[in-house]
Order: C-alpha cells, then structure tokens, then sequence
C-alpha cells in the first residue's frame, strides 16, 4: 500500500522500489554503491527489492560473506538473487538476462513495484526494460565506467545499451557524457546528472573498530590497506616492491583477489620482508567496511594509467570520512581534488607509482610520523563531514525515482 508522508518536498509516496544490479557477495564500488542506496532508501522508509546476479559471481570476486547476517538485508530492504546453475543447453550462457526478469517478475509478485532502478546497463539495465515493456512501470537506468568505456563501445552491445538510454523514463548519465545523450537523441527531460557520491554516516572516526588475526598487528607499528581487485594499473607489485625496501616496520593487509593474486602471493613468497608483515584478506561486505578503515594508519590508492577515465573508486573519501590518511597516484588526487579545496597538503602523493625510488620515499614519509599524517589528514575528514549530507544524498534518488512514476503517470493519462 502506497504510504502518504510529508517532508520538505512534496512526496508522493513511500515508494516500493525495483533496484536490479550488481549487490554483495560481488565486490566493487557498483556492488557496494547499490548496497548503501538500497540500505538509505530503506532507512527512509521505502520498500526496496534488490534483483541481482551476485549468488552466481566467479570466485576472483566474490566476498566471503554470511548472507543470514542482518546487515546483508538492511531494513525494508528484499534480496532476490540468482544461486543456481541454469539448466545445461548448447551453446551454454547463463542466461542472466532472462533470468533476471523472471526474478524481477517474481519480486514484483511478492513485494510489488512503483518503479524499477537498473544499475549497469549489462544485464541489469536490459532486464530492466523488458520488465518495464511486461509490467507499464516507469525505468530509471545509471551507468558506471566500464559498461560505457568497454560494452557501450563494443559493436555486439552498443545498439542495444543505446536503445537502453533511449527508452529509460530517465537516464542518469556522467556530465561527461551528455554529448554521447544528445547524440542518441534523449531528451533533456529525461536525462539527469549522476547524483554526486556521498556517504552512509557508518563512515565515520566514531565506532568499532575491525578485529585483526590475534597477534598480527602490534602496537606501535602502522597498518597499511588495500582494499580492491588485484589487477593492473593499481600499483600493487609497485607497493610491494617499496616496502620490501623499507627501513620503517609496518603491517599490510590485502583485502584483495582477482587476476593478479598469483604474481602478489610469488612477490610476497620472495622476500622475508613481506612474509613477515604481509597478510592475504579475502574480500569484506561494505558493512564491515567503515571499521577496517578507522584501524587502519593508511590506504593506499595507486591506481594509474587506469583505461577507464570515468572510474573513480569511492574508497578515498570513504577513508577520509573514517579520519584514515590517504596514500595517493597523482591520477588518483586529480580524480578526487575538486572535492577538497584546501588541496594536496592534506594527502600523501606519489607522481608515479612505477617510480619506486619516488613511491619508496613517499612510504617512508607517511610512515615515519603517523601522529603527522593523521594531523594534516585531520582537515580533510572535517571537511567531509561538513559539506556530506547522505540524507541529501537519498532524497535525490528518491525525487528522480518519482520524477519517472510522474512521467509515467502522464503519459498513460494523455494515452488515454
């Protein structure tokens, strides 16, 4: 039943919401963005049904995690996920398109629906429209970086992710790429900026913190993080190589797998250095999150070179939120300097990774005076929680989501 509320904007109702993309047990910053606005919705009140894929993600990306925990299913939030094999047929696929529908399908029966939000346009954002052709609701479709850079670009998906922005009630496209929407013809009031990111009030200075393995971590000695996929263009092998060399002791955890898992264990395995300092993590849910990085001395961030120009990982502020310094690529920085005016002081930067003299030097620097770097990381957490406002943050999402049932709602009246 639709729930009359009164807030600062005239709301309609407290929606029943069909969000369709990628969710825990998936890593990444989509998976882990969908899990904290599915979280805040139902923290608002909505009823959120979450249709996903994640049961069936491949192991390099997958996170160990217990799906009967509370934080998996956050208040009025649903989750519908695919677990199972699809039966055996030639040539074998996954079939997720379809499955996914009759899944969305089977949410909708249960829980109902006023609007669906597909996130990723592949297969998320194309089961989105064919639920939106089979039941009359109104869509809203955002992309990420590589749906767009990889799929959106390849001539086996580029008709139909186009045909996806095209038909969407509203399309939640980067600034960067309105020229990319008005070539495919969207209206202007159907086309929307991707609301800026900001985030749960779990990141914070304030709360638990995370439990290291007994006796790994020792009082005194700074705990590096890596929280991410082992893959090129991060500057991991880079990272490895400047704290072998290091003179400071330290304590790194890789919260990490991925394809570049096997060279990090040979790297590690190497030098007695790092056997003795570095840990292997398998990947944490988002809700765990928050207390790894307010027990951490440092995250680290080198990505560089990377081929998506839109990427930008959410975990610097989310570390800058818990009060964790930051070492940062100069790429990195420039992805995250329009979001801290008081500049660069405030970060340790390396120009380049592959420099590991230079990256050796800037390690050595963050971790010589810890009591230092959280001081000149002081502002910057200050800043954030000056100007973060996740109640804002949701109230955008919730007035774009009924922007698309008003639209819908006009249309069938001037259909008929």
């Amino acid at each position: 039943m639709r729930r009359n509320v009164r807030t600062p904007r005239d709301t309609l109702f407290l929606m029943r919401i069909l969000m369709i993309g990628k969710y825990p047990p998936i890593e990444g910053g989509v998976s882990s963005h969908i899990y904290w606005l599915a979280r805040g919705l139902g923290e608002a009140g909505h009823e959120v049904s979450v249709v996903t894929n994640a049961g069936r993600v491949e192991e390099d990306y997958r996170i160990s995690l217990d799906v009967s925990d509370p934080e998996y299913r956050p208040r009025n939030v649903s989750v519908f996920s695919l677990t199972d094999a699809p039966p055996r047929h030639i040539p074998f696929s996954e079939g997720y398109v379809t499955r996914l529908v009759a899944l969305g399908l089977r949410a909708i029966e249960k829980n109902g629906a006023d609007v669906i939000y597909a996130h990723y346009l592949e297969p998320y954002g194309v089961a989105g429209l064919l639920l939106k052709q089979l039941t009359g609701l109104p869509l809203v479709v955002c992309h990420a970086g590589s749906d767009i850079y990889k799929l959106f670009k390849h001539t086996d998906y580029s008709y139909v992710l186009g045909r996806i922005l095209q038909s969407a009630d509203i399309a939640l496209m980067s600034h960067s790429l309105f020229d990319v929407a008005n070539a495919l013809g969207i209206p202007q009031k159907r086309l929307r900026a991707i609301p800026p990111r900001s985030r749960h009030p779990a990141f914070s200075p304030e709360g638990k913190g995370f439990e290291f393995p007994h006796g790994w971590a020792k009082k005194g000695v700074p705990i590096i993080v890596y929280l991410g996929k082992a893959s090129k263009h991060k500057g991991l092998l880079e990272l490895l190589s400047a704290l072998a060399q290091s003179t400071n002791d330290f304590r790194l955890m890789f919260v990490s797998k991925g394809p570049l898992l096997k060279d990090i264990q040979e790297r590690i395995a190497r030098s007695a250095a790092l056997r003795e300092r570095v840990m292997l993590s398998d990947f944490i849910p988002p809700w765990r999150v928050p207390s790894l990085l307010r027990s951490s001395d440092l995250l680290v961030q080198l990505e560089n070179r990377f081929p998506i120009p839109i990427h930008g990982p959410g975990q610097p502020a989310e570390a800058i939120a818990c009060g964790t310094p930051l070492l940062l690529s100069e790429e990195m920085y420039k992805k995250l300097e329009h979001s801290f005016p008081r500049g660069r002081a405030q970060f340790s930067i390396v120009p380049d990774p592959q420099d590991i003299d230079e990256l050796q030097r800037v390690l050595n620097g963050a971790l010589f005076d810890l009591p230092h770097a959280r001081k000149i990381a002081a502002p910057a957490t200050e800043e954030m929680h000056a100007t973060n406002d996740w109640d804002a943050y949701v109230a955008t999402h919730v007035e774009i989501l009924e922007d698309a049932i008003r639209s819908r709602s006009l249309l069938r009246m001037f259909r008929h």
